[in-house]
C-alpha cells in the first residue's frame, strides 16, 4: 500500500510541473502581436520606413515562412534620417509601467540579407527616459530577441516601446511580438496545425481560369477538407445546412484541388482548407479563408500615341483583337481593321484601290 501511495504522488507532481512550465505564459499586452488579422493594427511607426503584413518572405536569403501563424510584418527601411532613432516602430504606447513590476518586450525577427542592427527602448514619452534600452543584431534566420526593464520603483505613465531601425536602408521581418510583466520567458509556440502557403497567394489578381489550388498541409494532418465558393461568409461559416455546397472535397489525402471547369473572368473566389488529424481523435482544425481574383476578359487600353514623320499625309492605325487566354476560338475570332487618319481632316476607312486600266 505504501508503494502505491508514493507512486500516485509522483504522478501528480509530474503533471503539475508540466502544466506550470508549458501552459501559463504571462498575459501579452500588445494588440495584434502576430498580425494574424492580416493588418498592421497596433504596429505604428515613424520616419523613413514602411510596414506591410505578408504571408511570404519574398527574397529572403534564407527561405522561411512566418514563424507563427499565417502572417508576419515586412519592414522596409529607407535612408532619410540623421540618427538611428529618427526611424522606428511603436508597437505599444500610452500605457503604465506599474510600481514593483518589471516588463519584458520580445519579438522574433530575421533580416532579408546579412546582419542588421535594431535598438529596443522602453521609454517615457514625456521625458524620453529609457527603462531597459538594448541594441541587438538580427541575422538571416528567425530568432527571438528581447529587452527587460528594471523593477519599477513607482508608476510611470505614458510609456512607449520604441524599436529604432535607422541603421541604413534594408528589409527585415518581425513576428510574434510580446509585452508582459516579468522577466524574459522563452516563447512557446503551439504545434502548427493549420494549412499554410496557399497558391495562388491570398489576395492574388489575374489568376488563370484553369488554376489548380495548392497548399502546404499541417504536420499532423492525415486528410484535408476543401471549401470553395464565391461568398466569403459561406466559405468562412461552412459547414452548415445552408453552406454545404461550398464543401468541394472531403477527407482528401492530397494538397491540391482543381475546380470544375473554367472559372469566370474577373470574379473573386474564396477558399479554405481544414486539416483533419488521423484517427482515433480525427480532430479538425479550421483553416483561414483565402481569396483570389480571376484574370479579366480584356485589359483596357487607356491611351495610344504615335509619332509620325512631318511629311506624312495620312496615318494608318491597325487594330488587332486576340483571343483571351483559354477562350474558345468560336467565341472571339482574331480580327484586324485599319483606320486612316488625315491630318487636319476627317478619319476614313481605307478605300479599295481601283483596277488598273489597259492603255488604249
Amino acid at each position: 500500500m505504501r508503494t502505491e501511495i508514493v507512486w500516485l504522488t509522483a504522478i501528480v507532481i509530474v503533471f503539475t510541473g508540466f502544466g506550470l512550465t508549458h501552459g501559463q505564459q504571462a498575459e501579452n499586452l500588445l494588440t495584434n502581436p502576430g498580425m494574424e488579422d492580416g493588418t498592421t493594427t497596433g504596429w505604428g511607426g515613424y520616419g523613413d520606413n514602411t510596414r506591410e503584413v505578408v504571408q511570404e518572405l519574398v527574397g529572403a536569403a534564407v527561405p522561411e515562412g512566418p514563424i507563427e501563424g499565417d502572417y508576419s510584418l515586412h519592414v522596409t527601411v529607407g535612408e532619410n534620417y540623421e540618427n538611428f532613432w529618427n526611424a522606428g516602430l511603436t508597437p505599444w504606447s500610452g500605457g503604465v509601467f506599474e510600481s514593483g513590476k518589471q516588463y519584458t518586450f520580445s519579438f522574433w525577427a530575421k533580416s532579408k540579407e546579412g546582419e542588421r542592427e535594431i535598438n529596443l527602448k522602453p521609454e517615457q514619452t514625456d521625458t524620453w527616459i529609457q527603462y531597459g534600452e538594448k541594441r541587438i543584431t538580427i541575422t538571416e534566420e528567425w530568432a527571438e530577441y528581447y529587452t527587460t526593464s528594471p523593477v519599477m520603483t513607482e508608476d510611470v505613465p505614458n510609456m512607449q516601446i520604441s524599436v529604432h531601425v535607422g541603421f541604413g536602408p534594408g528589409e527585415f521581418w518581425l513576428d510574434a511580438g510580446r509585452l508582459y510583466a516579468g522577466e524574459y520567458e522563452e516563447t512557446v509556440f503551439g504545434p502548427r496545425v493549420k494549412a499554410t502557403a496557399p497558391n495562388p497567394a491570398d489576395g492574388s489578381d489575374n489568376v488563370p481560369q484553369d488554376v489548380i489550388l495548392s497548399w502546404q498541409g499541417g504536420p499532423f494532418a492525415a486528410v484535408h477538407d476543401v471549401y470553395f465558393g464565391e461568398s466569403f461568409d459561406d466559405v468562412n461559416t461552412a459547414p452548415t445546412t445552408d453552406t454545404m455546397d461550398v464543401l468541394k472535397s472531403n477527407d482528401q489525402p492530397g494538397t491540391t484541388y482543381d475546380p470544375d471547369g473554367l472559372l469566370d473572368f474577373g470574379k473573386t473566389y474564396y477558399w479554405r482548407i481544414d486539416e483533419v488529424n488521423a484517427p482515433p481523435d480525427s480532430t479538425t482544425f479550421k483553416g483561414s479563408v483565402w481569396s483570389f481574383t480571376v484574370e479579366p476578359l480584356a485589359y483596357p487600353i487607356t491611351s495610344v500615341s504615335a509619332t509620325a514623320p512631318g511629311s506624312a499625309c495620312t496615318h494608318r492605325i491597325f487594330l488587332l483583337t486576340v483571343n483571351a487566354p483559354n477562350t474558345p476560338a468560336t467565341m472571339t475570332q482574331p480580327r484586324k481593321n485599319s483606320l486612316t487618319l488625315n491630318p487636319g481632316g476627317p478619319s476614313t476607312r481605307p478605300q479599295s484601290k481601283p483596277a488598273a486600266r489597259n492603255p488604249l
